[in-house]
């Protein structure tokens, strides 16, 4: 366990040797509006290496880029085959349109399968992307301490050896 910022991540992302890749989240709960009644959704803000983290792809659609993973990037965002089914009736078309989180315009780009586990965040229906600012200061006050984050041992790598390489990195000055 680490006290994540992003700072920490973008850090361990460019020094880790013992990761194929790294995410970070933090929850998010949005207000869908639009034709049906509002609903408060749990989702997630994630950064664009979540679904390769995790080792799943959407059903339909397709995955986050690490274009829209930047400040102010587009608003995309995936949903989970419980809220496509409940909400657009399983509407394969769903991909490609708009949906209204918060007040604010997204396209949908994916749809998660049926039966994806989200073990970070189980009740998390609807993914957007983190979209921080890397130029902002590895220390600076920005980044708090408010986000988790999840890794993909490279093959040949095992937990004890990604661990002394983590506790390194953390004891080596920036």
């Amino acid at each position: 366990r680490l006290d994540v910022t992003f700072g920490t991540h973008r850090e361990l992302v460019e020094r880790s040797r013992s990761f194929d890749a790294l995410a970070v989240m933090r929850p998010w709960q949005p207000t869908m509006t639009g034709p049906a009644e509002p609903e408060r959704l749990d989702g997630q803000r994630v950064s664009a290496s979540y679904f390769r983290v995790l080792g799943v792809q959407p059903a339909l659609g397709r995955d986050l880029l690490p274009a829209e993973d930047v400040a102010a990037g587009p608003k995309v965002a995936i949903i989970g085959d419980g809220l496509w089914r409940r909400r657009f009736g399983g509407d394969r078309a769903i991909v490609g349109r708009q949906v209204t989180l918060d007040g604010d315009a997204y396209t949908v780009v994916g749809v998660m399968p049926r039966g994806f586990e989200n073990v970070p965040s189980p009740s998390a229906e609807l993914w957007t992307p983190l979209q921080y600012d890397p130029s902002l200061p590895l220390d600076g006050p920005e980044w708090g301490h408010h986000l988790r984050m999840v890794g993909r041992l490279r093959a040949g790598v095992d937990v004890e050896r990604a661990a002394r390489e983590l506790a390194l990195i953390a004891r080596a000055p920036i």
